[in-house]
């Protein structure tokens, strides 16, 4: 599946199923469906992010 570039880290929301990758070169975070494995937003972030993961109550 294509994120954006420089996928890293990949985390997943335990309630939703969604897939997060966290695109280091591009700043960004993809999130993925779990049922159609493509893009279904993005999330911009500061530079070069080197880690997704969620955090209790499934906040990223």
């Amino acid at each position: 599946m294509a994120t954006g570039d420089g996928a890293k880290s990949v985390a997943v929301a335990p309630c939703s199923g969604r897939v997060l990758v966290a695109d280091r070169l591009a700043g960004s975070v993809s999130v993925v469906g779990p049922g159609t494995g493509t893009v279904v937003g993005t999330m911009t972030t500061a530079a070069y992010p080197d880690h997704v993961q969620v955090a209790h109550g499934s906040t990223a």
